[in-house]
């Protein structure tokens, strides 16, 4: 890899950046199983035990990052590049990006925000759960599909939902186990889809959005299992 294009690709990064919440979405599923419950020992070596599960991840992490950021700068000097005008070049392309994305994010955070407020969702909601009711299937699963349904469009908008979730039905009922997992379990489809092609100007995305509709489904599926495994 070229040094020059790493300093770059390291500027349009710390602009650039996007919704990325892996790490909430992983923290807010873990929370909600449990290590906030209980009392006596068990309940403090388990929470014991997440902390420092937890720290040693975020050490290591830590500790990638860094050698990633010193190789970058050792292949610098090794190649005479100057470092800091190559940084300062990449963060002005990110900034750049930044920029062209904005239309992009104001027409779908306003078509989730009309969705949202127009009472609309809540009438899709009700229909599914009717649905449900029809079939014998359990609607607990329902009280939390809000969250996989926002998920693709948006990761705040999916937290919002899962929260909404576990004010609702409480932290530790099945509902909100499962909008949890629903969090981490796919992703922002749409909104990676308007940010990422229309920040290179790809307008023919061809199988793109049917592929990773298709990855998300397979992720609520899975997500409903895992639930059902540990929650049910």
């Amino acid at each position: 890899m070229d040094s020059d294009w790493g300093l770059r690709d390291l500027g349009s990064f710390g602009l650039g950046a996007g919704e990325g919440e892996g790490v909430a979405m992983g923290v807010s599923g873990f929370n909600s199983t449990g290590f906030s419950s209980g009392t006596g020992t068990g309940s403090t070596l388990g929470s014991s035990f997440g902390a420092s599960t937890f720290s040693a991840g975020f050490s290591a992490a830590f500790a990638f990052m860094t050698g990633v950021s010193l190789l970058i700068l050792a292949g610098a000097v090794y190649k005479k590049t100057p470092v800091f005008d190559s940084f300062v070049d990449g963060a002005k392309g990110g900034f750049e990006t930044a920029v062209r994305i904005i239309p992009y994010l104001v027409g779908l955070l306003v078509a989730i925000s009309l969705l949202r407020n127009s009472g609309a969702f809540e009438y899709v909601m009700d229909a599914l759960k009717s649905l449900f009711v029809w079939f014998g299937g359990d609607t607990r699963v329902v009280d939390a599909l809000p969250t996989a349904i926002i998920k693709p469009l948006s990761g705040s908008g999916a937290r919002a939902m899962m929260i909404d979730t576990l004010n609702a039905q409480g932290v530790d009922s099945f509902a909100g186990n499962l909008a949890s997992v629903f969090r981490g379990s796919s992703d922002t489809t749409f909104y990676i889809i308007a940010v990422y092609f229309g920040a290179v100007g790809i307008k023919n995305t061809r199988y793109a959005v049917s592929t990773m509709l298709l990855a998300d489904l397979v992720g609520i599926i899975t997500a409903i299992s895992v639930a059902y495994l540990f929650f049910a």
